[in-house]
């Protein structure tokens, strides 16, 4: 972690001394100063954090079955929009709310971009506030049932990659 913002600090300061485009002892001590304020300040934002209690190589190791249940959730809700274009179900969209009280801010957005990968639902709004995503679904006769199949998804395949 100190690596990386030691890093930082001296980007930012070789980046200020090529902005200014001197190399006086003045500028550089400012061009420090200035760089060693910004990463100190943002420095959650510039270097995050990993989540706790998720080990980056049991989330790589987990991330190939995570990309095959997006595979398998892309073909299942291509096989129930086909239903719904045949007539095969009740047609009724709808809005569908899910909350995730425990999901990070990259998890939330993996999560509503994975939903909107696959057919019969798109992401509509994410509110960090609340924990909870705003979904267009297709086929809402059930949106309890919908509900539950997305967070079984999220709590199973996404939260140990993408928590």
């Amino acid at each position: 972690m100190r690596a990386r913002m030691a890093l930082a600090v001296v980007l930012l300061a070789v980046t200020y001394l090529f902005v200014v485009g001197s190399f006086t002892a003045w500028d550089v001590g400012f061009g420090l100063l200035v760089s060693v304020t910004l990463v100190v300040a943002a420095r959650d934002f510039v270097i995050p954090r990993p989540p706790a209690g998720a080990p980056l190589l049991g989330r790589i190791l987990r991330f190939p079955l995570f990309l095959g249940a997006v595979v398998l959730s892309v073909a299942g809700g291509a096989w129930r929009v086909a239903r719904l274009v045949v007539g095969a179900h009740d047609f009724r969209p709808g809005i569908l709310i899910v909350r995730l009280p425990d999901a990070t801010d990259l998890g939330m957005v993996v999560f509503a971009l994975v939903q909107t990968l696959s057919p019969g639902s798109v992401a509509l709004e994410l509110r960090r506030d609340a924990r909870e995503l705003h979904f267009y679904v297709l086929g809402h006769a059930s949106p309890d049932r919908i509900r539950d199949e997305l967070l079984r998804f999220y709590r199973r395949w996404q939260r140990p990659v993408f928590p």
